[in-house]
């Protein structure tokens, strides 16, 4: 349990998942959001498959976290993000690097994201965006998003239903 919120905690510290093929589900899920304080420092997800979202908890810390190469499996929905974070939840990202991956990287569903000093390279999204966020607070500072891709809408980030952003000293190049 964390000591200052009664919150029990999920930490990863150096930790690799590569490789994993989870057909019928996510490779992280918090069932009850509020119950939980995620915490991911120095964390890689590389070439893994799967079939729904990785739901975070009502906090999260990330920072030093690699995604690479990871892809939604097609014959599932292409909505579902990699990592989804929930209604009224708030999380810190810092030092991020997306690269090369399949589907939206980041559903932002109702609640607060900083990200910072993040990079977003050549990631696919079908239909949402890399980053997609419905009425939610998303800021973004010092990041660089190149050559991110969307079939339908939102080549990086897709925002909706009156969600508020705010982006500063970001860089955004060939994107489509």
């Amino acid at each position: 349990r964390d000591r200052n919120n009664d919150q029990l905690s999920l930490q990863l510290r150096h930790v690799d998942i590569i490789g994993n093929r989870n057909l019928g589900g996510s490779l992280l899920f918090m069932s009850d959001p509020s119950c939980y304080r995620v915490i991911m420092r120095h964390v890689l997800f590389r070439s893994n498959l799967y079939a729904e979202k990785s739901q975070l908890s009502s906090s999260n810390n990330l920072a030093n976290v690699m995604l690479i190469r990871n892809s939604l499996f097609r014959r599932r929905s292409n909505r579902k993000p990699f990592f989804h974070f929930p209604p009224e939840s708030s999380t810190i990202i810092r030092l991020l690097s997306a690269n090369d991956n399949t589907g939206t990287v980041f559903h932002i569903d109702q609640a607060t994201v900083e990200i910072q000093d993040s990079t977003f390279l050549r990631n696919h999204a079908d239909t949402r965006g890399v980053i997609f966020g419905q009425r939610s607070q998303v800021s973004i500072n010092t990041s660089y998003f190149d050559s991110n891709n969307c079939k339908r809408n939102g080549a990086t980030i897709r925002l909706l239903d009156g969600s508020n952003a705010n982006f500063f000293s970001d860089r955004f190049v060939n994107n489509s």
